[in-house]
Protein backbone atom coordinates (compact mmCIF):
# COMPACT_ATOMS: atom_id res chain seq x y z
CA UNK A 1 0.00 0.00 0.00
CA UNK A 2 2.73 2.09 0.13
CA UNK A 3 3.82 4.45 -2.58
CA UNK A 4 2.52 8.18 -4.10
CA UNK A 5 0.86 6.76 -6.96
CA UNK A 6 -1.97 5.12 -5.68
CA UNK A 7 -3.13 8.38 -3.70
CA UNK A 8 -3.39 11.95 -3.83
CA UNK A 9 -2.40 11.87 -0.15
CA UNK A 10 -4.33 15.20 0.47
CA UNK A 11 -6.42 13.79 3.56
CA UNK A 12 -3.58 15.12 6.48
CA UNK A 13 -3.75 18.88 4.88
CA UNK A 14 -7.45 18.70 4.03
CA UNK A 15 -8.31 17.47 7.96
CA UNK A 16 -5.65 19.82 8.86
CA UNK A 17 -7.10 23.34 7.32
CA UNK A 18 -2.99 23.31 5.29
CA UNK A 19 -5.37 22.78 1.78
CA UNK A 20 -8.71 24.02 0.69
CA UNK A 21 -11.17 21.68 -0.80
CA UNK A 22 -11.86 24.54 -3.44
CA UNK A 23 -8.62 24.87 -4.60
CA UNK A 24 -8.30 21.56 -5.04
CA UNK A 25 -11.29 21.27 -7.15
CA UNK A 26 -10.00 24.61 -9.20
CA UNK A 27 -6.73 23.15 -9.97
CA UNK A 28 -8.97 20.15 -11.17
CA UNK A 29 -10.96 22.01 -13.45
CA UNK A 30 -7.73 24.04 -14.90
CA UNK A 31 -6.31 20.88 -15.63
CA UNK A 32 -9.41 19.16 -17.59
CA UNK A 33 -9.52 22.54 -19.30
CA UNK A 34 -5.63 21.25 -20.50
CA UNK A 35 -5.71 18.05 -20.44
CA UNK A 36 -9.17 16.77 -20.48
CA UNK A 37 -11.09 14.95 -17.54
CA UNK A 38 -10.17 11.59 -16.71
CA UNK A 39 -11.12 8.92 -14.21
CA UNK A 40 -8.66 9.94 -11.90
CA UNK A 41 -9.94 13.75 -12.06
CA UNK A 42 -13.50 12.14 -11.70
CA UNK A 43 -12.45 10.48 -8.20
CA UNK A 44 -10.97 13.15 -6.23
CA UNK A 45 -13.82 15.45 -7.05
CA UNK A 46 -16.22 12.40 -5.70
CA UNK A 47 -14.09 11.51 -2.50
CA UNK A 48 -13.88 15.80 -1.65
CA UNK A 49 -17.93 15.31 -1.93
CA UNK A 50 -18.09 12.69 0.40
CA UNK A 51 -15.73 14.19 2.32
CA UNK A 52 -17.60 17.27 3.11
CA UNK A 53 -20.65 14.94 3.14
CA UNK A 54 -19.62 13.27 5.73
CA UNK A 55 -18.04 16.52 7.95
CA UNK A 56 -21.61 17.93 7.63
CA UNK A 57 -23.06 14.36 9.30
CA UNK A 58 -20.57 14.47 11.98
CA UNK A 59 -21.09 17.87 12.74
CA UNK A 60 -24.93 17.19 12.72
CA UNK A 61 -25.18 14.01 14.60
CA UNK A 62 -21.91 15.03 17.19
CA UNK A 63 -20.06 12.06 19.00
CA UNK A 64 -23.26 9.79 18.38
CA UNK A 65 -21.60 8.37 15.33
CA UNK A 66 -18.85 6.72 17.63
CA UNK A 67 -21.39 5.17 19.85
CA UNK A 68 -22.17 1.36 19.72
CA UNK A 69 -25.91 2.12 18.73
CA UNK A 70 -24.42 4.92 16.15
CA UNK A 71 -26.96 7.61 15.28
CA UNK A 72 -30.34 5.73 15.30
CA UNK A 73 -29.86 4.86 18.82
CA UNK A 74 -30.78 1.18 17.97
CA UNK A 75 -31.63 -0.99 20.98
CA UNK A 76 -29.77 -3.50 21.90
CA UNK A 77 -26.06 -2.75 20.25
CA UNK A 78 -23.22 -3.92 22.34
CA UNK A 79 -19.36 -3.68 22.11
CA UNK A 80 -17.79 -6.73 22.49
CA UNK A 81 -16.01 -7.05 25.77
CA UNK A 82 -13.34 -8.76 27.53
CA UNK A 83 -10.00 -10.41 26.53
CA UNK A 84 -11.52 -11.42 23.52
CA UNK A 85 -12.07 -8.11 22.08
CA UNK A 86 -9.32 -6.35 23.50
CA UNK A 87 -6.97 -9.05 21.35
CA UNK A 88 -8.76 -7.81 18.45
CA UNK A 89 -8.56 -4.52 18.76
CA UNK A 90 -4.81 -4.93 19.17
CA UNK A 91 -4.45 -6.97 16.19
CA UNK A 92 -6.54 -4.80 14.50
CA UNK A 93 -4.46 -1.74 15.17
CA UNK A 94 -1.31 -3.71 14.98
CA UNK A 95 -2.39 -4.63 11.15
CA UNK A 96 -2.86 -8.45 12.27
CA UNK A 97 -6.18 -9.54 11.69
CA UNK A 98 -5.42 -11.73 9.03
CA UNK A 99 -6.67 -9.61 6.64
CA UNK A 100 -4.11 -8.44 4.23
CA UNK A 101 -5.35 -5.35 2.41
CA UNK A 102 -6.47 -3.96 6.13
CA UNK A 103 -3.59 -5.29 7.37
CA UNK A 104 -1.34 -3.75 5.02
CA UNK A 105 -2.89 -0.59 5.97
CA UNK A 106 -2.97 -0.27 9.62
CA UNK A 107 0.74 -0.88 8.83
CA UNK A 108 0.60 1.55 6.73
CA UNK A 109 -1.04 3.90 9.03
CA UNK A 110 1.43 2.90 11.53
CA UNK A 111 4.40 3.76 9.74
CA UNK A 112 3.60 6.71 7.73
CA UNK A 113 0.75 7.97 9.74
CA UNK A 114 -1.00 7.87 6.11
CA UNK A 115 -4.13 5.72 5.09
CA UNK A 116 -5.91 6.21 2.04
CA UNK A 117 -9.59 6.99 1.82
CA UNK A 118 -10.36 3.55 0.78
CA UNK A 119 -8.33 1.79 3.73
CA UNK A 120 -9.60 4.02 5.98
CA UNK A 121 -13.28 2.86 4.88
CA UNK A 122 -11.85 -1.08 4.77
CA UNK A 123 -10.16 -0.23 7.70
CA UNK A 124 -13.04 1.11 9.85
CA UNK A 125 -15.60 -1.85 8.52
CA UNK A 126 -13.04 -4.47 9.45
CA UNK A 127 -13.35 -2.72 13.13
CA UNK A 128 -16.89 -3.14 13.60
CA UNK A 129 -16.40 -6.70 12.43
CA UNK A 130 -13.44 -7.30 14.86
CA UNK A 131 -15.17 -6.57 17.71
CA UNK A 132 -18.69 -7.42 16.14
CA UNK A 133 -21.13 -5.12 17.06
CA UNK A 134 -24.26 -6.61 17.04
CA UNK A 135 -26.91 -5.62 15.34
CA UNK A 136 -25.23 -4.39 12.86
CA UNK A 137 -24.36 -0.86 11.88
CA UNK A 138 -25.42 1.00 8.80
CA UNK A 139 -23.03 1.76 6.37
CA UNK A 140 -23.22 5.69 7.28
CA UNK A 141 -22.45 4.76 10.45
CA UNK A 142 -19.31 2.66 9.96
CA UNK A 143 -17.94 4.77 7.62
CA UNK A 144 -18.39 7.71 9.87
CA UNK A 145 -15.82 6.23 11.42
CA UNK A 146 -13.83 6.81 8.49
CA UNK A 147 -13.79 10.89 9.63
CA UNK A 148 -11.61 9.44 12.87
CA UNK A 149 -9.02 8.15 10.58
CA UNK A 150 -9.25 11.72 8.08
CA UNK A 151 -8.27 13.60 11.48
CA UNK A 152 -6.06 11.06 12.57
CA UNK A 153 -4.11 10.81 9.17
Amino acid sequence: MLGADYSTKFSPWLAAGCLSPRIIADQLKKYEGLEGANKSTYWIVFELLWRDFFHFYARKHGSRIFAASGVSRKEGVAWRKGPAADAAFHAWTEGKTGRPLVDANMRELAKTGFMSNRGRQNGTRSFFSSLEVENGASKKEILSLSILFSFSC
